[in-house]
């Protein structure tokens, strides 16, 4: 069976050739339950590959989204495809280079923060009233499922690590707040980017690039103002998106069970310390609730 040093020196070399880099620039970054990345020039290419085929389809999506937006005037920068393998099993692209804001945040003003969650704004106003055709749907009660998924994954972990009073006040939350307020809840359904948090937007001086739309779909639109974890620049979004209060209802339900649904992934990666930081914040946040 190849083993994992092989499968990488490999797509080093199909990324060499493609690129005429020298093998020792490119690095690999394991960083995703669904591809294999390499990077250039800290992130000027970057190439992703399949680690099955399901992501391949997902890479088909991707791919065509990118060509989608690309005719699209944002003032955000985004990437840019520039190399394909017939089949999908890769594919690279033009990257952003900088630092993503969830490392990068502590570093900026209040000013700064207020003025990207404006161009933020832009951004979102812009791809919330795009049509893509042949794109997955998910509504409000697809992404409840999704939400009881992630819990039962993660639910015996949380039972023993949160105190009984906070875990009866997840599962009251759950039951009341996802499936009884949330579902009545105005539905607005958009072309959203999916994963839209500090984790995918990247800052180089003063350019703001947005990255990794692996999950566009139509969604309901507050979904990419959840993962908005600044309080000045998700004030700063809000406002400039003119966001009625039915969204912003609906977006304080999603920010709640983030760290809930982010518990799975750190689960399977065995990173304790994200999760001991998840914890925190859910001891945080059903404390206050209760």
């Amino acid at each position: 069976m190849t083993n994992d040093i092989e499968i990488i020196t490999k797509e080093k070399e199909i990324v060499s050739s493609l690129t005429n880099e020298h093998f020792e620039t490119i690095e690999f970054v394991d960083i995703g339950w669904t591809s294999r990345v390499y990077l250039i020039n800290n992130g000027e290419l970057v190439f992703k590959f399949a680690r099955n085929n399901k992501v391949v389809e997902e890479y088909k999506n991707e791919v065509r989204v990118y060509k989608f937006l690309e005719k699209k005037s944002f003032e955000v920068k985004l990437p840019v495809v520039k190399f394909e393998d017939a089949n999908l099993r890769y594919f690279g692209y033009e990257g952003i280079v900088g630092q993503t804001l969830d490392k990068y945040i502590d570093n900026l003003s209040e000013k700064e923060k207020i003025i990207i969650g404006k161009s933020l704004s832009g951004f979102l106003k812009i791809l919330h009233e795009s049509n893509l055709e042949n794109i997955n749907v998910f509504d409000i009660s697809h992404e409840e499922k999704e939400f009881f998924e992630k819990f039962s994954i993660s639910e015996e972990f949380l039972k023993t690590s949160l105190k009984p009073e906070i875990f009866s006040a997840i599962e009251f939350f759950l039951e009341n707040k996802i499936k009884n307020e949330f579902e009545k809840l105005k539905s607005n359904i958009k072309l959203c980017h999916g994963d839209l948090g500090l984790w995918n937007i990247i800052l180089n001086k003063n350019q703001i690039g947005i990255i990794d739309f692996g999950d566009v779909g139509y969604y309901d639109s507050s979904i990419d103002f959840s993962g908005i974890g600044d309080l000045y620049m998700y004030n700063s979004l809000v406002k400039h998106y003119e966001c009625d209060e039915s969204m912003l209802k609906k977006i304080n339900i999603r920010k709640i069970i983030i760290p809930i649904l982010e518990i799975p992934y750190y689960l399977e990666q065995d990173n304790k310390k994200e999760l001991q930081k998840n914890l925190s914040q859910i001891n945080n946040l059903f404390s206050s609730n209760n």
